[in-house]
């Protein structure tokens, strides 16, 4: 299973993809809501973990999108 980590800040995402990584857990990183979007397209994550405060739109639009695209997709929205 493949993680979607979506975070605008660059430190943050990288730090949360080399914990996901240690832990034998593939990822793929997006910096925004287009990216995510993209990328959930392109190929289908398992699961997302989002920032909820990003420009371009929050991790509650990107919820509200991904569900859309997949009802039962597990989404964990980080402060």
């Amino acid at each position: 299973m493949k993680v979607l980590l979506v975070d605008d800040e660059a430190a943050v995402r990288d730090a949360l993809a080399q914990t996901l990584n240690l832990a034998d857990i593939p990822v793929d990183v997006a910096k925004d809501m287009g990216a995510a979007l993209k990328a959930a397209r392109a190929e289908a994550p398992g699961a997302v973990v989002t920032d909820v405060r990003m420009p371009g739109g929050d991790g509650f639009e990107l919820l509200s999108a991904l569900t859309a695209m997949a009802a039962a997709l597990p989404v964990i929205l980080l402060p």
